[in-house]
């Protein structure tokens, strides 16, 4: 079937979106509300600041369209990326002091006044813990690991390995015969270069592992012990407070906790969370504070957790794995030596030594137990911070969970009220945030959040298009919030100059303030189309065709794809993932072939070969299938070992068990796709472009379906094909415009859209009970657009041709217009945005002077090959002119623009207009024409970094120096373009009217 030209498609009769059954607290599609706004992570300095420009900070961002802000005490990056600065005092403006209770007061009221609301963080910097006494049991704990070899002849007569290290209470000592003894070694590298990180790595006899503890004399430390034959070792393992900070200054004072700065709190016990609680009840929470909390509150919320140690510990953790396994874990100790630290932060140093077993799983069954305790300690801690948050502050908690750690993340993502993930960890990965999504969907969470824009070298360069790329991927991946990184103070701090306080001094970013020219010239547009995508994806419930295992003993912090085809993709399958774990929850029930069909509603359960199952994740997968959920296997997944089991046998014996049941199906690789076709099953959205991802929301309250479709790849076109045959409507992010579709066909139970995608653009989709109208069904002529009128339909032709309506009439057009022409001669001034004399002077926003150019031609080239722009930055205002009518037929005309990096604004003889798509930005122009000369205006913001870089060494942010020079030894990443790049057409139409 031919269809129309769709690719400039503008569908007219906008109205605005009803809100659905919960108006009042999402507002509408048009003008969504603050709830359903992004947010900003606010940097605050610390407590010492203006209260009054905080406010003031705040409401400018709910002023260009945020939702609030995320209330971040930043303290350097809690003093790692530079010490408390020359006049500040880090005691008196800590996190928990009167002067933080105060400015959390101001940031209250100020979002209360303004109708905003905000997340606060339950500690400084990250949130990963607060001020306390150095003794308090609440703190991070870490257990350190020594080891010494025995003597050759086998009598070991000395102090246990150390014990002079005054390193904590010793929990064990373990011996082991030694089977093979090797150096190890790996590359790692990092902001601070490349190294190699070497280990010694030990296998140890598996039978030959002893908990010889209690030979060690408690008061000495004297340990004697002999060994028959064979090289043995000695390891023991200290448990101690770590001291470790997530806000550190020097200070002399020892007088209030406030001193001390602030510690890392135990994230493997309920005892951390208390210690998070006893801060906010001792010393922030008053009638006043918790009216405006409760008023004005969003979430109390901890990033991801971004604290060291030597092995991830917790004194509870001993006793707790013996309750739930039935065996000691001290004999094992050595295990853990390596690799149980964050092991997103410290991956370039697992550890100094390395064991493993001489079995064949190596010891990991006795690994992956531990790791299951450590994450009941985790939820322990989650849950008890959760409960705090919902009853006693009556607001919700959020925040990034697991990963970092040598967890199960799928298994801690249902714990908070919004669980949080990161563009940055998740390298704006779909198939990561995948991972992420399935088990928040199961469970019914209605927000899943994402902190997005942090990217490294890329501060006061980062711009608008590369946040919207990311946040269509996130999109695409089922997230529906964001908050952006970050939003600046934008007042005088210690040792600052121009621009501002810069969070991590110039090393990611972003820099959001108005001392960005984006902030009033574009952001806000930014910001309303993420307000839009985040109301659509909140809608109802949503729709996920298949789930995929996912099994995992520790997080892989760089989030490869764990479904490793291109089947599914290329079929139109959408999919998420689940851990077995996740199966054991209420919500994963199946019904009338469907699991969790009062959610995600999966209509199959996929098992990829390279997955490694248990017996008991058999035992699930049957449950599924005698159920009458379809299980599809791919290959032959993998043993993964729990304990001293080591039955793989077993495993074979049950899995070969599984796949005769009469749900289940074996396939090979890459056949998972043609398998659910074998079973009649349908996804949900077919495309005809393997780039186009796809998901779809049931609003059953208004019988409303949702779906959103973005094309990560080139410019592209095809067709879409929908399981409703309600009444299409586009729905469009930019202005937030609510239009009929008029060209598809219905076939089948099922809708097709002919589609035409720019680069990286997205585009919403709803399906409405109403009746269908006069529609085009086929056609072969160029449409720059259509609109409505009653039994009619008004299109914007550029071509002659037949098209075919939904009456089954074809009807010919002849309507061929003028051709298409590009603006020229356009005149450029830039207003350019520099330093203050006094560079210090935070409060100017900037210097600014213009400068004039002529454009000559009609292909507009970037700032940086144009005299006199290549280091300029600030604002450009081009105009150029055009005679209409033009020679030819013309009832109207469109304006094209190229895709927008930054920002743009148009204007036409003085007339806005609406904003336009980013990716695709053409609009109708009609309206605005007028005969003889008409006047084009476009705005356009850049980046600062251009001119920033050529000052770098002059900058200061509490009183460093940016970290391109310190650390990076002066490094600066190249220009970036800046303006209008390309040519500006106008593209007159010919109108024709269909009839039905």
């Amino acid at each position: 079937m031919s269809s129309l030209n769709w690719g400039l498609l503008l569908l007219a009769g906008a109205s605005a979106l009803a809100a659905g059954h919960d108006g009042e607290k999402s507002g509408t599609f048009k003008n969504p509300h603050a709830r359903s706004r992004p947010r900003f992570r606010y940097w605050l300095p610390d407590a010492s600041v203006d209260g009054y420009i905080v406010a003031a900070d705040i409401k400018a961002a709910g002023a260009i369209g945020a939702g609030g802000v995320e209330f971040l005490p930043f303290f350097n990056y809690g003093g790692d990326h530079g010490p408390q600065p020359e006049g500040a005092d880090w005691s008196t403006s800590a996190f928990g002091s009167p002067a933080y209770r105060d400015l959390l007061v101001d940031a209250l009221k100020a979002h209360q006044e303004s109708g905003l609301f905000m997340d606060i963080a339950i500690g400084p910097n990250q949130g990963q813990g607060v001020p306390a006494s150095p003794d308090d049991e609440g703190l991070q704990w870490d257990l350190i690991p020594y080891t010494s070899s025995v003597p050759a002849n086998g009598s070991y007569d000395g102090l246990v390995p150390g014990w002079d290290e005054k390193d904590g209470e010793l929990v064990a000592a373990v011996s082991a015969q030694v089977v093979l003894e090797r150096e190890d070694y790996r590359v790692s590298s990092g902001f601070d270069g490349v190294k190699n990180i070497t280990w010694m790595e030990y296998t140890l006899g598996h039978d030959s592992l002893q908990d010889i503890t209690p030979s060690v004399d408690s008061a000495t430390g004297q340990l004697n012990v002999s060994f028959p034959s064979g090289t043995h070792r000695i390891f023991a393992f200290y448990q101690r407070l770590s001291g470790n900070h997530n806000v550190h200054f020097d200070n002399d004072r020892n007088e209030t906790i406030f001193d001390h700065g602030s510690f890392a709190v135990d994230h493997n016990s309920a005892r951390g969370a208390q210690t998070v609680i006893d801060l906010w009840e001792k010393h922030i929470l008053d009638d006043e504070v918790l009216t405006l909390i409760r008023d004005a509150g969003n979430y109390m919320w901890e990033d991801s957790i971004e604290v060291i140690a030597n092995i991830t510990w917790s004194p509870s953790l001993p006793q707790r794995f013996e309750t739930r396994f039935g065996y000691s874990l001290l004999p094992y100790l050595p295990l853990l030596a390596w690799g149980h630290n964050n092991v997103a932060m410290q991956s370039g140093d697992p550890g100094e030594f390395r064991v493993l077993l001489d079995t064949a799983s190596k010891g990991a069954g006795y690994v992956n137990d531990f790791r299951v305790i450590l994450t009941e300690g985790y939820v322990d801690y989650l849950q008890t911070l959760r409960d705090w948050a919902n009853d006693r502050l009556g607001i919700q908690f959020s925040t990034q969970p697991s990963y970092g750690f040598p967890q199960d993340m799928a298994v801690s993502v249902p714990i908070p009220d919004a669980p949080e993930c990161e563009s940055l960890s998740f390298h704006d990965s779909i198939d990561g945030y995948r991972q992420f999504v399935g088990p928040a969907h199961l469970t019914g969470k209605n927000i899943i959040s994402n902190e997005v824009g942090a990217v490294a070298l890329k501060a006061y360069s980062y711009s608008n298009s590369e946040l919207l790329r990311s946040i269509n991927r996130a999109v695409s991946g089922g997230i529906n919030q964001f908050i952006v990184h970050g939003q600046s103070y934008s007042g005088d701090y210690f040792g600052t100059t121009w621009p501002g306080y810069t969070a991590f001094l110039y090393l990611f970013s972003e820099l959001y303030m108005n001392k960005q020219p984006s902030w009033d010239h574009g952001l806000e547009d930014v910001l309303n189309y993420t307000s839009r995508l985040q109301f659509i994806q909140r809608q109802g419930q949503p729709r996920v065709d298949v789930a995929v295992l996912n099994k995992q003993s520790s997080n892989n912090g760089e989030f490869p794809a764990v479904y490793p085809d291109s089947d599914l993709q290329s079929e139109g399958w959408t999919y998420t993932y689940l851990t077995d774990l996740n199966l054991d929850l209420p919500e994963a029930v199946v019904e009338e072939g469907i699991l969790a069909p009062k959610g995600p509603s999966w209509k199959a359960f996929i098992v990829e070969g390279s997955q490694n199952i248990t017996v008991d994740t058999v035992e699930r997968l049957r449950k599924l299938a005698r159920a009458g959920l379809p299980v599809i296997i791919s290959g032959t997944p993998g043993y993964y070992p729990v304990g001293s089991d080591c039955s793989k046998s077993r495993l074979l014996r049950e899995l070969s068990s599984l796949r005769e049941e009469d749900n289940v199906h074996s396939v090979g690789k890459a056949e998972v796709a043609k398998k659910l076709a074998e079973l009649g099953l349908s996804p949900r959205i077919k495309s005809s472009n393997a780039s186009w991802y796809t998901t779809w929301r049931t609003d059953e309250a208004t019988g409303t379906d949702y779906a959103s479709i973005y094309n990560d790849g080139p410019a592209s076109s095809g067709s879409a094909t929908f399981a409703t045959i309600k009444k299409p409507f586009s729905l469009d992010p930019w202005n937030g415009e609510r239009t009929e579709i008029l060209q598809y066909t219905v076939a089948d139970g099922e809708l097709t859209i002919p589609l035409a995608f720019a680069a990286d653009q997205i585009k919403l989709f709803s399906f409405e009970s109403d009746e269908h109208t006069c529609h085009i069904t086929e056609g072969d002529l160029t449409v720059l657009g259509v609109k409505s009128s009653g039994s009619s339909i008004l299109a914007h032709s550029r071509s002659q041709g037949d098209v075919k309506v939904s009456s089954g009439k074809t009807i010919h057009l002849n309507s061929t217009a003028a051709s298409p022409f590009a603006l020229s001669e356009w005149s450029l001034t830039v207003s350019h945005w520099e330093r203050p004399a006094d560079l210090y002077d935070v409060e100017t926003i900037a210097v600014k002077h213009n400068t004039t150019h002529a454009l000559a031609g009609s292909d507009l080239s970037s700032w940086t090959a144009i005299p006199g722009l290549g280091d300029a930055s600030g604002v450009g205002y081009y105009s150029a002119s055009f005679s209409w009518p033009p020679a030819g037929k013309a009832s109207g005309a469109y304006i094209s623009f190229p895709s927008v990096a930054h920002g743009l604004t148009v204007s036409v003889n003085g007339q806005r207009i609406p904003t336009l798509d980013h990716r695709s930005p053409v609009r109708d122009i009609t309206s605005y024409l007028r005969q003889g000369d008409n006047e084009v205006l476009a705005v356009v913001p850049s980046t600062m970094w251009n001119y920033l870089r050529t000052i770098m060494g002059d900058l200061r942010s509490g009183g460093q120096k940016s970290s391109l020079i310190t650390r990076l030894g002066g490094y600066l990443a190249p220009k970036v373009d800046n303006g209008i790049v390309g040519e500006v057409e106008v593209i007159p139409y010919a109108e024709a009217e269909i009839k039905c």
